[in-house]
């Protein structure tokens, strides 16, 4: 009896250092990394409505894959972004990264270490232009845009950096403009806050299979 006990006690042991493993290496387990936009940061018109107002979810799809997933939480009929910035693992080169847009509004897509700054705050590696102009299509109520990113041993953790503080405000993982608040005719820039946690499928892996192995233990000693 003693010798299945430990058998099921080292078992227990090695679900709880798979759950580890998972997340610590949530690449490993298609993990999501999202971020929540839900403050403004810059004194201009935050969106109407409850935050969040944005939500970016990069997904690892791979070896050396990433999906990007923008989802528009905007309540007022008049607001659209214009705007989107992420961060890039320092080091790695932003500039062999790959940036393929799949769906949603196009945006112009330009990379650059540290080169583009969110209202003059923070400098960015990542930045998104979507159309302003009316007779385009906005991202705005509604909208969804993905993307497929591509490089050399990245996960959603390669985006999960602060931008380099520059300014008065931040730094913030992401920051979007938001135009068209207030009614239509002020904007503002907002950011996720606080920090985000760590991937919600590490977690859960872990919680899971630690109980698990908890569970195997408690069940033997009776």
């Amino acid at each position: 009896m003693a010798t299945v006990f430990t058998r099921y006690r080292h078992l227990g042991w090695l679900m709880v250092a798979l759950g580890l493993a998972i997340f610590a290496f949530p690449g490993t387990a298609s993990a999501t990394l999202t971020f929540d936009l839900n403050s403004e940061f810059s004194g201009g018109t935050a969106p109407s409505g409850t935050a969040p107002w944005l939500r970016a979810a990069f997904t690892s799809a791979g070896a050396n894959t990433v999906n990007l997933t923008l989802t528009s939480l905007l309540q007022g009929s008049t607001e659209f972004v214009s705007e989107w910035d992420f961060n890039y693992d320092p080091t790695k080169a932003v500039s062999a990264l790959t940036i393929v847009q799949n769906t949603g509004p196009t945006a112009g897509i330009s990379k650059g270490t540290d080169a583009f700054k969110a209202d003059g705050d923070g400098k960015y590696d990542i930045q998104l232009l979507f159309p302003t102009a009316a007779t385009d299509p906005r991202f705005t109520v509604g909208s969804t845009a993905t993307f497929t990113l591509t490089g050399t041993g990245i996960t959603e953790s390669s985006f999960n950096f602060l931008s380099l503080p520059a300014g008065g405000h931040g730094p913030f993982y992401t920051a979007a403009h938001v135009q068209g608040t207030g009614g239509g005719s002020k904007s503002g820039w907002i950011a996720p806050v606080p920090v985000p946690e760590p991937s919600t499928l590490a977690i859960a892996g872990l919680g899971a299979l630690g109980f698990l192995g908890c569970g195997l233990r408690r069940r033997l000693k009776k």
